[in-house]
């Protein structure tokens, strides 16, 4: 080596940091890099111990460069698969005879347009109602008759379909949202219903009810009158499931100058001028199910934040042990008229 290669070598390497510096850095390190980084530069380090901050600089460079691409890569390959994914949705559930609506009616009964949590949050509210009837020793047939009490366009009665009964039935004040998923769920029978007139059933014809997300966007009056009429449909010792905002999650959504209210056991009904829509928000006090709601019923069980895919809402189930008559609406109706001049 000349001279003047070995003036430049002592120049190089006074501007080389301690072993200490690059240990330091090396610590910083995760696991990955930790790995990467020994086995690119062992060789080197063996070799030139020398020339370690050098190879560490390159490697910072190249390893910056990767991480960029990386992330970059990982971002379009997310953003194609979530495409595929939703387009083989719509395509699968197609094929299966059980299709998905268009986004704006998803959206109108999920609040979302996000078809994977569509499709989750029904089977998790079907797995929820299987779950507590189970655990309370209540079995379901396919000879047994169901109402989805507020169906939507069928995103919960769709999980049902495995059953391969005639006996489903689904309910909903929207038309549209009941004219789509009569073309296009046929293993069950759709009807309309208004926000507060009788339903075109028979007395005493189903096994159970359920409404998920349903009491949670009516009035009081609404709702004491839905209470009734769904106990006229209801065979005796049938069982009503249903949804309902409850204390342990959903106390700090209460204004603060309606929770004392709440806490006492009142009705808390906000923009009940739009009720059916997402936009009235009622919060229902456990102490009034208990001694208000369940008129004509029995309480089998109470779950707090149990409706799955109804995210934190508890879960209530009633059985029937009393017939509703035309004085219990009545007396109902007045109770509801009571309760909504509180509001």
């Amino acid at each position: 080596m000349s001279l003047s290669g070995k003036g430049l070598l002592r120049l190089l390497l006074r501007k080389v940091d301690s072993m200490k510096h690059v240990l330091d850095w090396f610590d910083t390190l995760g696991r990955p890099q930790k790995a990467i980084t020994f086995i690119i530069l062992l060789p080197v380090w063996l070799i030139f111990p020398r020339m370690r901050q050098k190879v560490k600089d390159l490697f910072v460079s190249l390893w910056g460069s990767l991480s960029l691409w990386a992330a970059d890569t990982r971002e379009s390959t997310v953003e194609s698969a979530e495409a595929f994914w939703l387009s083989s949705t719509y395509k699968w559930h197609k094929f299966r005879g059980a299709p998905l609506p268009d986004l704006d009616l998803m959206t109108m009964v999920a609040g979302s347009d996000d078809v994977r949590w569509f499709i989750r949050s029904g089977k998790a509210a079907v797995r929820s109602a299987k779950g507590i009837l189970a655990k309370n020793g209540v079995r379901i047939t396919k000879e047994d008759h169901i109402l989805d009490f507020g169906c939507g366009v069928g995103r919960v009665i769709r999980h049902w379909k495995k059953r391969r009964t005639p006996n489903l039935y689904g309910s909903d004040y929207n038309p549209s949202l009941i004219d789509w998923a009569g073309s296009h769920l046929k293993f069950a029978q759709f009807s309309t219903n208004e926000l507060k007139s009788p339903l075109g059933f028979e007395d005493k014809k189903f096994n159970l009810v359920y409404a998920f997300s349903v009491f949670t966007h009516l009035t009081a009056e609404q709702q004491f009158f839905w209470i009734d009429e769904l106990n006229r449909t209801m065979k005796l010792g049938g069982h009503l499931l249903f949804s309902v905002h409850g204390q342990d999650y959903y106390l700090p959504d209460i204004l603060q100058k309606d929770r004392a209210r709440f806490t006492r056991g009142e009705l808390i009904v906000y923009g009940g001028d739009q009720a059916g829509t997402n936009i009235c928000t009622v919060f229902h006090p456990k102490k009034y199910i208990y001694e208000k709601f369940a008129r004509n019923f029995e309480i089998v069980d109470y779950i707090s934040e149990g409706a799955l895919g109804n995210p934190r809402q508890d879960l209530v189930l009633l059985r029937k042990t009393a017939d509703s008559s035309r004085l219990d609406q009545a007396d109902a109706l007045n109770l509801g008229a009571r309760e909504e001049a509180k509001v």
